[in-house]
């Protein structure tokens, strides 16, 4: 479901910029057109994605390139009994990890990563399907307190390497457990073969796009892009240089299934407003710009997903920030942005 009409944004009294409808494939490729303001997003083919700013590289030995002492890369931690084996069918470099559960829950982890509070990261891999058809094997990352769920993951069912990627957000310090493989099934089992993953931080202010409305009442929706990462929409933020309280609803993905979910940041802490809501299949029942909605009463707040509502009416006082845009991270982008009063 996408926009049904578009329009140009119309000045209205008192300098607010009321209402906006801009459907990006009707602009060139390059920066995003006015109002909006994105100093890290460009728009390619109808779709706005963001350069986001990442940190170093948070894994021990990416690229799974070191020793192996039977079968298991010396980097990689073995839990339960799984068959592992030196691979040279490589993604990078001339070494992959090769894995084959004999057990449900076996598993490999490269070194866990403490967490930093409220620090939002990319986390991705490459891996591959040799042999099987159960589809139970994945790529997790897991940490106690994290958002949008406290374990996220992929399945590992490509016949050429494709790349897993994740976007989440840590709660506590909490080690982070990158689980580049995992098999949570029964007999038969898949082999796998995972190469160069891949930890950083990344920033959050350069993953947004934003308008100044001049006010806080305003519904606002965005015509989404999910590859597999997050895209989102929010609303009511007071500063999007530093932002301390908004709304902020995200689609992300985990295994066959995508979710909707939103959260509120006050004084720069996130609670859960609405909790992860499956949604349908991923990627055979997506469809790229199905539309993700805040809308705003008052205090009252909904989530909308493709025309519905999802969850019920939720109350959330004191959010009077006047910006209001777009969110993506991990290779997910936006196909367009509405705003009107409320």
């Amino acid at each position: 479901m996408g926009f049904t009409h578009w329009f140009l944004p119309l000045l209205c009294p008192g300098g607010g910029i009321l209402p906006i409808s801009i459907d990006f494939s009707l602009y060139g490729d390059g920066t995003l057109p006015k109002p909006i303001v994105g100093p890290t997003w460009t728009n390619t083919g109808g779709v706005a994605t963001p350069t986001v700013t990442v940190g170093a590289e948070l894994l021990t030995d990416p690229g799974l390139e070191v020793n192996y002492t039977a079968g298991k890369c010396d980097t990689l931690v073995k839990g339960g009994t799984p068959t592992l084996v030196q691979s040279a069918n490589v993604h990078g470099g001339v070494k992959a990890q090769q894995f084959t559960a004999t057990a449900g829950n076996d598993r490999v982890n490269w070194p866990v990563v403490a967490g930093v509070v409220n620090q939002w990261y990319v986390a991705s891999e490459w891996a591959v399907r040799t042999v099987g058809a159960d589809g139970e094997g994945r790529f997790q990352i897991e940490q106690a307190a994290m958002k949008p769920a406290t374990l996220i993951g992929h399945p590992l069912i490509d016949a050429a390497y494709a790349q897993k990627v994740t976007v989440f957000r840590t709660g506590s310090t909490a080690n982070i457990y990158f689980w580049g493989a995992r098999d949570q099934g029964a007999a038969p089992w898949d082999t796998v073969i995972i190469d160069d993953g891949s930890l950083k931080a990344a920033t959050f202010t350069t993953a947004l796009f934003y308008a100044n409305a001049k006010t806080p009442l305003v519904q606002v929706r965005v015509s989404t892009h999910l590859t597999g990462g997050s895209v989102g929409v929010f609303a009511r933020m007071d500063n999007p240089a530093n932002p301390q309280n908004f709304l902020l609803a995200y689609l992300y993905v985990h295994n066959y299934n995508f979710y909707a979910i939103l959260e509120k940041c006050v004084a720069g802490a996130y609670s859960t407003v609405i909790a992860g809501t499956s949604i349908d299949v991923f990627p055979a029942n997506y469809v790229s710009g199905d539309l993700l909605e805040i809308r705003t009463n008052g205090d009252t707040v909904q989530l909308w997903y493709d025309g519905v509502q999802r969850g019920g009416d939720q109350v959330v006082a004191g959010l009077t920030g006047t910006y209001h845009g777009g969110f993506a991270m991990g290779g997910s982008g936006i196909k367009g942005f509405f705003a009107v009063g409320s």
